[in-house]
């Protein structure tokens, strides 16, 4: 019974060792396939591009945090589209509104007084 199982431990060990080595020759021709065939796509590329150092990333306000620098641009935009509004709608007034009163000299004079 011992003389069986050493046997079948150096039949394991034999199997283990044949392919072993069968492994290590696939993946060393798997290896040299896909070294010839990269160099073979980089013979075929020609394209090389000149690339430049990319710029320094810095904030456009330095030592004011996200929040607030993006809280700030929020707000500036918002009074910017308000400004805009008014002065269309100032335009649309002033493009309906067709009364022009004619007055006097004097009376002119008074309303730019004010």
């Amino acid at each position: 019974n011992s003389q069986y199982q050493a046997s079948r431990a150096q039949s394991a060990s034999s199997i283990e060792r044949l392919a072993k080595s069968r492994k290590e020759d696939w993946e060393r021709r798997e290896r040299l396939r896909m070294e010839t065939e990269e160099r073979k796509v980089r013979q075929h590329c020609t394209f090389k591009p000149q690339l430049t150092a990319a710029p320094p990333k810095t904030s456009p306000t330095p030592g004011v945090p996200v929040e607030v620098r993006l809280i700030n641009e929020a707000n500036s935009k918002q009074s910017l589209r308000q400004r805009a509004k008014r002065h269309l709608e100032e335009q649309e007034f002033q493009r309906t509104c067709t009364f022009r009163p004619k007055i006097n000299a004097t009376s002119r004079y008074l309303d730019t007084e004010q």
